[in-house]
């Protein structure tokens, strides 16, 4: 304005109609920093020139919001799931004059070595991520981010996502008689979860399995619901909080009536036959579940005093010659198969009969020949 500018005005309003406050005013610079100011809230501010004619026109008024950086998200929480994990939080309390607008992510694999892993939209409280391995434990905190930029880190949350587990080991099915019985070993590799039962499947064939139970964190299970002599296959899983692993290859197992020794012999005949005994019977009614492969023939001289004398093939009758005549003698039969000799038939008893001799002449025959010799001269001579 022609003569020497002296100083510079600062004027402030809370809206751009408003009548403007002098708030500051200085001859040595050309800026000024407005302070203790309520965050969030937008002045106006307008500058003049002042020389010795007085004040010049106002600057155009400019709008300014003070501002300051948000907290931190609160409540974060970190969940595993099957391969995944899942964190949450809150908005931060203050947001230091500005909307919140957006969430930056970060995670590490500990608490001092976080690295930003995405960004989410402002109405977003939850992120599930999905690129973790098994077993490694994660670290996870928030930040967010306003017009004044990104504010602190949330606390620190840890987790160690798992996954379902390995196959369970040494998978074993022992058949028996209307049984089987499944043993087994825990998987080695239990997911990053800890082990909280089995599921057993059954089918008759490998390719057509069904699940039959489940259990609780036991190694070994007996199935009596099965046919003897059905063939059966059986596979088992292991569950943790991810639910069930890797099923175990199919096993078979035929459940069966193990063998046992025969039955009696039906029927047991003992005759005495010229000087001889002869002894008869016939098959059990049962084998045992194997082959009839042969008879023990035993004999005593009291019931409850039998041994052995002779060990048969298939046979079903046999002739005792060595005998004493005038005893008497007990004997029994007992059947023989794979797995043993089985019980002896109730002793039958036999009187082994003597034989009769033919009688020498007695006195009165030798008396009456020797009467027919004297007197058969004499009857001669008188005729």
């Amino acid at each position: 304005g022609g003569t020497p500018l002296q100083l510079y005005q600062v004027f402030r309003g809370t809206s751009e109609s408003q009548m403007f406050s002098f708030i500051y005013t200085t001859a040595e610079t050309t800026s000024y920093t407005d302070k203790g100011l309520k965050n969030g809230h937008p002045l106006f501010y307008a500058v003049c020139a002042v020389n010795v004619v007085g004040d010049g026109p106002h600057t155009e008024i400019l709008m300014a919001t003070p501002l300051a950086l948000p907290d931190a998200p609160g409540d974060l929480i970190a969940e595993a799931s099957d391969r995944l994990v899942t964190i949450t939080w809150t908005r931060p309390v203050r947001d230091g004059g500005s909307e919140v607008t957006q969430y930056i992510i970060y995670r590490g694999t500990s608490e001092d070595s976080l690295d930003r892993i995405d960004i989410v939209a402002k109405s977003r409280f939850i992120y599930t991520d999905e690129d973790l391995v098994v077993g490694t434990t994660c670290y996870y905190a928030i930040a967010a981010s306003t017009l004044a930029g990104e504010g602190p880190l949330s606390i620190v949350a840890s987790v160690t996502p798992y996954g379902p587990p390995g196959a369970p080991s040494d998978l074993v099915a022992a058949p028996g008689d209307s049984e089987v019985r499944l043993t087994w070993s825990a998987p080695d590799d239990n997911g990053a979860s800890t082990i909280e039962g089995y599921v057993i499947q059954r089918g008759t064939s490998a390719e057509n399995l069904e699940e039959l139970t489940q259990l609780g964190p036991v190694t070994s299970y007996v199935d009596t619901s099965v046919t003897n002599g059905q063939t059966y296959y059986y596979a088992i899983a292991a569950i943790n909080e991810a639910g069930p692993g890797d099923y175990t290859d199919p096993v078979p197992a035929r459940p069966f009536k193990p063998a046992t020794v025969p039955d009696k012999v039906t029927i047991l005949v003992v005759e005495a036959k010229n000087g001889n005994v002869v002894v008869s019977w016939t098959e059990p009614q049962e084998d045992g579940g194997s082959p009839i492969t042969g008879y023990v023939v035993l004999r005593g001289e009291a019931p409850g005093d039998l041994e052995a004398i002779a060990t048969l093939g298939p046979v079903f009758t046999w002739t005792d010659e060595d005998v004493e005549q005038g005893t008497t003698y007990y004997y029994s039969v007992a059947a023989i198969n794979d797995v043993g000799e089985g019980e002896p038939f109730f002793a039958r008893e036999i009187k082994v009969p003597k034989e009769k001799k033919e009688e020498e002449p007695g006195f009165e025959v030798i008396a009456v020949l020797a009467a027919l010799i004297l007197i058969i001269p004499i009857i001669s001579r008188r005729g």
